[in-house]
């Protein structure tokens, strides 16, 4: 009769030498980046792939909308701000620089570009 057949054992854990993982290498540079010690090769090659590169200047940046509703007496101070810096601003997203407050979705409201091009609305219910 044969011998039985045995599992064999796993070894010891202290003696498994695991691969990293290219999550774990990315992590890993991302540590030696922030704190000054020095990525593997590898870990460099994995985090040029995974991290995109971000330019320092974006070129004809695209505006955003920003919308902020605020109680009447804040209303009041952002109006005499602008009116101050002779910054135009209207009631109409299409003619932010007509004068006018009467907002079409409350009491008063107004918009006002920035340099950036980012539009501004401000809203008040009264």
């Amino acid at each position: 009769m044969p011998p039985a057949r045995t599992r064999p054992q796993p070894l010891p854990r202290e003696r498994i030498r695991e691969r990293p993982t290219a999550e774990l290498r990315i992590q890993r540079a991302y540590q030696s980046a922030e704190f000054g010690a020095g990525a593997t090769r590898q870990e460099e090659q994995d985090l040029a792939q995974h991290v995109p590169r971000v330019p320092d200047v974006v070129p004809d940046p695209a505006g955003h909308h920003l919308e902020f509703d605020v109680e009447p007496a804040t209303f009041d101070g952002v109006l005499a701000r602008l009116r101050a810096a002779g910054t135009p601003y209207g009631n109409d997203p299409s003619a932010p620089d007509n004068g006018r407050i009467d907002h079409p979705l409350c009491a008063r409201g107004l918009y006002f570009t920035d340099a950036a091009g980012n539009l501004f609305e401000v809203m008040s219910p009264a």
